[in-house]
């Protein structure tokens, strides 16, 4: 899981552990897939980066990842993707006043930019 991203995997300082939405749901999957084989088992959590995640599994430094991260035919090539759990769009957040009104007005603009390293939000600002 991620331990950078508010309410889906964020590191929780008093305990130490990850906690949101992600962590949630895989203990879930741990708790179906113990009923299912009848092997008791519990989740074991790996913290991985937008930069890091897809090279930890592919090293099979890890076995799975619960994160957010799109689904693009790039990385459809490199790993597999279960169905997604749930569906977020991306937003550029400016501050008010500034005259920018739509992904266009940066075309003309020198405001600087920022973004997760590793994702695609970075790569769909710049087309």
């Amino acid at each position: 899981v991620k331990a950078d991203t508010k309410l889906f995997g964020l590191m929780d300082t008093k305990t130490g552990q990850p906690e949101g939405f992600d962590v949630d749901i895989a203990k879930a999957l741990t708790v179906q897939l113990s009923k299912q084989s009848g092997v008791p088992m519990q989740a074991d959590f790996t913290i991985v980066t937008a930069n890091t995640r897809i090279q930890l599994l592919k090293n099979a430094n890890i076995d799975g990842f619960i994160a957010t991260a799109t689904i693009t035919p790039e990385r459809e090539k490199v790993i597999d993707f279960s169905n997604s759990y749930f569906k977020a769009g991306q937003s550029i957040l400016v501050k008010k006043g500034s005259g920018i009104k739509s992904i266009k007005d940066l075309n003309n603009s020198k405001s600087t930019i920022i973004g997760v390293v590793g994702s695609n939000s970075v790569i769909n600002v710049k087309k």
